[in-house]
């Protein structure tokens, strides 16, 4: 399934676990558990609290953080 694209520049993307697993391949909904518990990137949301279940990820901010992951190779242009 894929995630609604924004209407405007403005608009936040909101995608569950599953969604973030299905737009980066190698992610796993296990990964995402336990980076979560250490509290490391992606940043998430938490809207029903604590306790809650539901865990969201603004699309923007996981392709920030993946785009933040980049390796300088030799090949790349200094």
């Amino acid at each position: 399934m894929r995630a609604p694209q924004p209407q405007t520049a403005s608009d936040t993307v909101w995608l569950s676990p599953r969604d973030v697993c299905d737009m980066l391949p190698g992610v796993t909904l296990e990964v995402l558990k336990a980076r979560r518990k250490r509290r490391q990137d992606p940043p998430f949301y938490k809207p029903t609290g604590d306790s809650g279940n539901v865990v969201l990820y603004d699309r923007d901010d996981v392709l920030a953080w993946v785009k933040g992951s980049r390796v300088q190779t030799h090949g790349d242009a200094a």
